[in-house]
């Protein structure tokens, strides 16, 4: 369990959980049976209801009648939550499968590098303006001869989080022109294989300051062409038998 137990990241009336800057970790009184009762210390923030326990129970679950955990594979979809007192629910019911000859595994590996720049654009046009100054930007990158092996643009403001599930204002999946965002910011990030060469992509972006498409350019992403190195995510399964299930604690004196 964790925050979103005690509802940090919950959707309902998210406005009214107690003092959320004080979230602690929730509290399971496991019982022989295997029911628990979740719980937080008295006085914390956050709350424990049925639906923000539930929310937690959906949270990054593939296969709801399959959960891979290190001790048993287990089957949410029977488990019942009752509320017992304030912050108190009893969770019950849930069934499980003998423990699988597996583990689970993220494996890590160098992806390459990125960079970013952000910049905003106030009314009138404001995302008309952005989308040509990301279009400027990429075309400049590529006269410089700067190898870029993946763009991702993104248009705060517009679609950037909720892409096409979220509609435009016109209702027809185009532009309204009367009612556009206040402001819209473009984000354009880059990965490329060389660290210098993903700095040298931001280079290209000041001289927009006054070139830019329209008036009312603002902001400039990282300062001084900061990059980040990425990495992939690999998830598998291991075997047990490869596993050490010991911890070796080794202590060094040191004079």
């Amino acid at each position: 369990c964790s925050g979103q137990s005690l509802g940090g990241n919950y959707s309902g009336d998210w406005w009214a959980i107690p003092h959320p800057w004080d979230l602690p970790y929730p509290i399971a009184e496991v019982d022989a049976d295997g029911s628990a009762v979740i719980t937080k210390p008295a006085g914390s923030g956050g709350r424990v209801s049925f639906d923000t326990l539930r929310h937690q129970l959906l949270y990054e679950v593939a296969d709801p009648t399959r959960y891979y955990a290190p001790d048993v594979v287990a089957d949410f979809t029977s488990a019942r939550f009752e509320q017992v007192g304030p912050d108190r629910v009893r969770v019950s019911g849930v069934r499980g499968e003998p423990v699988s000859d597996t583990y689970k595994a993220l494996l890590a590996f160098h992806a390459g590098w990125s960079g970013e720049s952000k910049v905003a654009f106030g009314w009138p046009d404001a995302a008309g303006k952005a989308l040509s100054t990301a279009a400027v930007f990429a075309k400049r990158v590529q006269m410089a001869g700067h190898p870029i092996d993946e763009w991702c643009v993104e248009m705060w403001g517009v679609d950037a989080l909720g892409g096409p599930t979220v509609p435009l204002p016109s209702g027809d999946g185009n532009y309204d022109h009367d009612r556009e965002p206040a402001e819209v910011v473009a984000r354009m990030a880059w990965r490329c294989a060389d660290a210098r060469a993903a700095a040298a992509v931001s280079r290209e972006l000041p001289p927009l300051a006054l070139g830019a498409p329209g008036a009312g350019m603002t902001g400039s992403g990282r300062a001084g062409g900061g990059v980040s190195e990425l990495l992939g995510i690999w998830p598998t399964l291991v075997s047990r038998s490869q596993v050490d299930s010991h911890v070796r604690v080794a202590i060094e004196e040191v004079p």
